[in-house]
């Protein structure tokens, strides 16, 4: 499966790895959509990292949802 947008292509069904920053970002409108769409393509295999200075517990239960065994690192106050 190829995932294409503007001036984008990528072979999503090789990846290994992915890592997506400013994950609190991608996982609210008007990109959501978008986000999921191509996560929907990634092999269930694929190690996920997805990372954000920020994240309200909207987007943690979004990102609960997206990732296997998920591990939260927590730096400062929360």
């Amino acid at each position: 499966m190829i995932f294409r947008e503007p001036q984008i292509l990528i072979q999503v069904y090789s990846l290994k790895i992915l890592i997506l920053d400013e994950a609190d970002q991608l996982l609210k409108s008007p990109h959501l959509e978008s986000t999921d769409e191509f996560l929907q393509l990634i092999p269930k295999q694929a190690i996920k990292g997805l990372f954000s200075a920020t994240m309200d517990s909207h987007t943690e239960e979004l990102a609960r949802q997206i990732l296997h065994d998920p591990v939260q690192h927590v730096i400062g106050l929360k």
